[in-house]
């Protein structure tokens, strides 16, 4: 009997659709099975050009039989109106092993807001250009 373990398939898929100007935020969640403390590495392995954030690290502490859920916060704050962005997020550890993710994220066109009211003869509105 020979045995070869391989990595782990990708855990399921985050999708996003923002409109230009706006940001999601989801959270990233998987197990941690390993009976000692693991900090956890967080990147995207695109070029991080894509409107994709997330922590630069996780810690999860150790975990019994059933594991121990732990989780990352991935934001999409796209830049480009119409684009599909595709990207994959990698959440690394020595101890913990290694779990992957596809994010997918659309930008929509902006949302009208309003009504925008004022008080005497000015107002004030936030925006992002």
């Amino acid at each position: 009997l020979r045995l070869k373990g391989v990595p782990a398939g990708a855990e399921g898929r985050m999708t996003f659709v923002v409109p230009l100007g706006g940001k999601e935020t989801q959270s990233f969640r998987f197990q941690h099975y390993a009976s000692e403390k693991a900090d956890y590495k967080c990147s995207f392995s695109g070029s991080g050009q894509n409107g994709f954030l997330c922590d630069a690290s996780v810690t999860a502490h150790p975990a019994g039989q059933e594991g121990n859920q732990a989780e990352v916060e991935v934001t999409f704050e796209p830049t480009q109106i119409g684009e599909t962005f595709r990207d994959t997020l990698v959440v690394t550890s020595p101890v913990g092993g290694e779990y992957v993710c596809p994010v997918v994220g659309r930008c929509v066109p902006p949302k009208p807001q309003g009504p925008i009211l004022l008080s005497g003869d000015s107002g004030s509105l936030s925006f992002k250009n």
